[in-house]
């Protein structure tokens, strides 16, 4: 058993939708399937296709998810969260305030 990425499976699967997720290296915003398991966050490039993950956040190694009101992007206000692992802060944009709201609150349940 090394560090891998863990295996997803529809019935893994506690939240899943399409989010918008700052890259690491460019800071650019690109849509992702991003799908919350009970041990991860995990960011994909295609709707419910398990595979090749572009993030895996293991969420025993979270220290903080808030929900922020700075307009990460200009057109989508008050709707993005962060999470947090020691090495680096993860920035998601939601389509909504609501949908925001349900993604911190589910992440923070398993931390």
């Amino acid at each position: 058993g090394g560090t891998g990425t863990p295996s997803v499976s529809a019935a893994s699967v506690h939240k899943e939708g399409s989010l918008f997720k700052e890259s690491a290296r460019l800071k650019q915003y690109r849509q992702r399937w991003v799908v919350l398991t009970a041990t991860h966050l995990l960011s994909y490039r295609r709707e419910q296709h398990y595979a090749d993950p572009t993030e895996c956040i293991e969420l025993s190694t979270c220290t903080a998810v808030k929900a922020i009101d700075e307009p990460l992007m200009p057109e989508r206000r008050q709707c993005s969260f962060t999470v947090h692992v020691p090495d680096r802060v993860f920035n998601f944009v939601c389509a909504n305030e609501t949908e925001r709201d349900e993604w911190v609150a589910a992440i923070c349940v398993r931390l």
